[in-house]
């Protein structure tokens, strides 16, 4: 786990001095790309989280523990990178 989180630090770390090179107009375009895909992934976690949430009483046991269990992962890869 500790070699995961290093990996994702030293990515961050050299995307962090590829974009302070960048000046003018890419840097703005990079930005407005970056920040309409986040908003896009975000809204779709969203929508299917709501549509997960709406099934909770048709679901089985079964199905539910599987719910909870993909929940738990993708609650905690989400705190990684965050």
């Amino acid at each position: 786990m500790g070699a995961t989180i290093e990996r994702i630090s030293e990515f961050m770390a050299k995307l962090g001095e590829s974009l302070a090179g960048i000046q003018g107009i890419g840097y703005w375009l990079f930005l407005a790309g970056f920040t309409i895909l986040v908003l896009v992934v975000a809204v779709l976690f969203l929508r299917i989280l709501i549509v997960a949430i709406r099934e909770i009483p048709n679901m089985t046991v079964k199905q539910f523990i599987k719910f909870m269990l993909a929940l738990s992962i993708v609650l905690m890869a989400v705190a990684i990178f965050l």
